[in-house]
């Protein structure tokens, strides 16, 4: 089963276990997809986060500070509304 996870790079690598990954970058954490843990060995220690549900991943996802680049004012930080709308819409894709 894939699971959607906040993870820390180990130096400059992406765990061997993250599928899909880099997304959401922020205080060193990033979102992913783990691969199948049926198939692949997730170490016990790794202190992973899960998200269970997509209410949980969007409560999160509203607590980052995120920002759009706007060619006439550089970045403007997304609203809690867009980050909303950006958390549903990356969790259906992947689920």
């Amino acid at each position: 089963m894939k699971h959607i996870v906040k993870y820390k790079m180990h130096g400059d690598k992406i765990p061997y276990f993250i599928l899909d990954g880099g997304y959401f970058a922020y205080e060193g954490n990033l979102i992913g997809l783990t691969r199948d843990d049926s198939n692949c060995y997730i170490p016990p220690d790794t202190e992973l986060v899960t998200f269970h549900s997509k209410l949980d991943f969007a409560n999160y996802i509203k607590t980052l500070v995120l920002k759009l680049f706007q060619p006439e004012s550089e970045f403007v930080e997304l609203t809690e509304e867009e980050k909303i709308t950006l958390a549903n819409s990356w969790w259906d894709a992947r689920h």
